[in-house]
C-alpha cells in the first residue's frame, strides 16, 4: 500500500478542517512529559540533523559526502548555512528541530497510532512553527510534499518511536 496515495484509508486527512487539525495539535502540544524526555529530544534532534546532513550531502546518487554549504532563509530572511553540526546551528534552527521532535514524542506518548495521521500532524506542526517557510514550496499538506520531504517526517516519527519504545521497555 502506498501510504501517500489518496485512497479511502487517508482521505480524511485531505479534507480535515483546519480547526480540527489545530485542536489536535494544541491537545498534543499541551502534553507534559517526564524531564528525561526533554534531554532525549535534544539527542534525537542532533541525530536527525546529522542524518539529514549525510543524506543531503550525497549528490546525484553518489555515496560521496560533501560538506558544501546549504543555505536557507531564517525568520529574518537572512541566508544561513544549515549544513553544519547540530551544535553549530543558530538557535532558531536547533529550536525548530527540537520542537518538532518534542511534538512527535508527545504524540507517541499520547498513543497516536495512525501513522499517516502522525506524519500529517508532524508536517502541520512544522508548518505552524516554521514561519520562514510560509508560502514556499514546502508549505503544503503532507500528501502534497515532495517524496524526499515526506520521508523526512516518516523518519522523524520512526526515530522517535524507536527511542520511546526503548524508554518504555526499560532499555
Amino acid at each position: 500500500m502506498n501510504i501517500y496515495s489518496n485512497n479511502k484509508s487517508n482521505n480524511y486527512i485531505d479534507i480535515m478542517p483546519h480547526e480540527t487539525t489545530l485542536g489536535i495539535i494544541d491537545n498534543i502540544s499541551s502534553t507534559k512529559l517526564k524531564p528525561e524526555h526533554y534531554d532525549l529530544a535534544v539527542h534525537i534532534a542532533s541525530i536527525f540533523h546529522d542524518v539529514w546532513r549525510i543524506s543531503w550531502g550525497k549528490k546525484n546518487g553518489s555515496n560521496q559526502y560533501t560538506d558544501e554549504p546549504f543555505y536557507v532563509n531564517d525568520t529574518f530572511n537572512i541566508k544561513t548555512n544549515v549544513n553544519v553540526p547540530y551544535n553549530d546551528l543558530p538557535k532558531q534552527f536547533t529550536d525548530l528541530n527540537y520542537n518538532i521532535i518534542m511534538f512527535t514524542l508527545k504524540m507517541i506518548h499520547k498513543n497516536k497510532t495512525d501513522r499517516q495521521l502522525c506524519y500529517f500532524l508532524i508536517n502541520e506542526y512544522r508548518r505552524i512553527i516554521n514561519t520562514s517557510a510560509r508560502g514556499g514550496n514546502l508549505d503544503v499538506i503532507f500528501n502534497k510534499l515532495p517524496e524526499k520531504e515526506k520521508h523526512k517526517y516518516i523518519d522523524i516519527y520512526n526515530l522517535c518511536f524507536s527511542f520511546m519504545s526503548k524508554k518504555i521497555n526499560g532499555s
